[in-house]
């Protein structure tokens, strides 16, 4: 369904307050993650041609169980929202969209759930503060994921310059999640953990 391209360099984007929400069986999404998606079905196209039309922004959740209903019980706690870069629509009505992540969320209230799921969410921003343990941590990480890309054929050889100049080390941190080999439960895991350092340790 998606293929996981490096970040594009990107201004400071605000995340409206209220999404249209976009659940994923087979994806989770980390911030700054660049993604292609095929989207298909009446609820999530009419949620695209929404927010294409107004902020650009949807809310991806990992979907524990497949349903061609919308159920907030089975939906991870932790999504992340995501602004839609390029949307083409196909003769057959598929969109193909390329979407970039921004920051984690969480839902707050659901608005709606017809005709597709709208709730208002709390927005997660890494701290600016650095001390001199994370900065260490986030060293430590880049230089056993620079050995990973060495030895991975799977993984392009610019990523370990894209990691070098990421801007904090929460940052990194989700660039190494989002690229390395993981199960979807220990993706979302990362992406549940709100604080840096802990981040920092689970993708070592």
């Amino acid at each position: 369904m998606s293929a996981v391209l490096t970040p594009e360099t990107t201004e400071k984007f605000k995340v409206p307050e209220t999404l249209a929400l976009v659940p994923v069986t087979d994806l989770v999404v980390f911030p700054l993650m660049v993604f292609p998606l095929i989207v298909q079905g009446e609820a999530r196209i009419k949620a695209l041609d929404s927010a294409a039309v107004s902020d650009k922004v949807v809310g991806f959740f990992w979907q524990r169980t497949p349903s061609d209903t919308f159920d907030p019980l089975v939906l991870a706690r932790t999504g992340t929202a995501a602004r839609i870069l390029r949307l083409a629509r196909t003769a057959d009505g598929t969109l193909q969209v390329v979407f970039q992540g921004l920051a984690r969320i969480q839902i707050q209230q659901l608005i709606h759930s017809d005709p597709f799921p709208y709730t208002s969410v709390r927005v997660f921003e890494d701290p600016s503060e650095r001390s001199v343990a994370l900065e260490g941590q986030a060293r430590g990480a880049l230089s056993l994921f620079q050995e990973i890309v060495d030895l991975a054929p799977y993984l392009p050889n610019e990523l370990a310059a894209v990691a070098a100049n990421m801007p904090t080390p929460g940052s990194l941190a989700d660039l190494i999640a989002t690229h390395l080999n993981l199960k979807l439960e220990e993706r979302q895991e990362i992406l549940d953990t709100l604080d840096v350092g802990e981040r920092l340790r689970k993708i070592t």
